[in-house]
């Protein structure tokens, strides 16, 4: 649905207003206003009021994901519609859904190719699916595909490893926090990528390890994360992300194997 089947129609709403009370009167004419004023390409009012009805009057946010989108600010659009989709009671899903799928500009047949890689879930899959995406919309795509591959049950070490083809991004570490990922999996990225880079690989294993429960494991991989690091990038915001999660116990056995607090 576009954004200006969304808008209302002056004549409906101006209607609307026999029977109300002033304040419901004055939210239909304040209505009424921005959405002149947009089509007058003066949509800030707009934005703010679309903004206000979620923020202070609990209505769905979904009219302002597609708003933002309409005018083109794509990133501020996709950066609420991840975090609205990452609540469980998150209203009107499917259209948040819609508006950040249309981020990413997907081309004709796209959710089958999705599909098919779902099926066959690989790294070489993976580069066949992304290598005709333009620069400008590959990052918005690159991260609806693995949350629609996340949806749809693929392994979350292969995700991992396509999140990481070209680096750490958002959608890694949140696999790693949700306990999708391996150790060793994280491990193995590290020893793939440049050498300066292995300890922060090895604190982000440290990590995975202390989710998925293995204590032991996670002091050795952070202490050998510490000791190997290249001085440029030390692993402090994986120290200080294991310190957080641990518990008295463990803090002291950190303490004991040198980790820095």
């Amino acid at each position: 649905m576009s954004w200006a089947e969304l808008t209302a129609d002056e004549g409906r709403a101006a209607a609307t207003c026999r029977g109300r009370t002033s304040s419901e009167e004055a939210q239909v004419l304040t209505r009424l206003a921005a959405e002149a004023a947009a089509r007058l390409d003066r949509p800030g009012e707009l934005v703010g009021l679309l903004l206000a009805e979620w923020r202070d009057r609990g209505e769905s946010p979904a009219r302002y994901v597609e708003y933002l989108v309409h005018l083109g600010h794509d990133h501020m659009a996709a950066v609420l519609a991840r975090y609205l989709l990452s609540k469980p009671d998150c209203p009107e899903r499917s259209r948040i859904e819609a508006a950040l799928e249309s981020i990413g500009s997907p081309p004709d047949r796209w959710q089958e190719a999705v599909l098919m890689f779902a099926a066959a879930p690989s790294l070489d899959a993976w580069e066949q699916l992304m290598q005709f995406t333009p620069d400008d919309v590959f990052y918005h795509r690159e991260r609806n595909t693995l949350q629609m591959l996340l949806g749809l049950g693929v392994d979350g070490d292969i995700l991992f490893q396509c999140a990481t083809r070209y680096g750490a991004t958002p959608d890694a570490l949140e696999l790693v926090e949700r306990g999708q990922v391996a150790p060793e999996t994280v491990v193995q990225r590290g020893r793939d990528g440049p050498a300066e880079a292995r300890g922060l690989w090895l604190g982000l294993a440290a990590r995975a390890a202390l989710i998925c429960g293995d204590r032991f494991r996670t002091v050795r991989l952070l202490k050998e994360a510490v000791e190997t690091a290249s001085p440029g990038f030390p692993p402090l915001t994986e120290v200080w992300a294991v310190r957080e999660l641990a518990d008295d116990e463990l803090n002291e056995m950190l303490d004991k194997a040198g980790i820095p607090r």
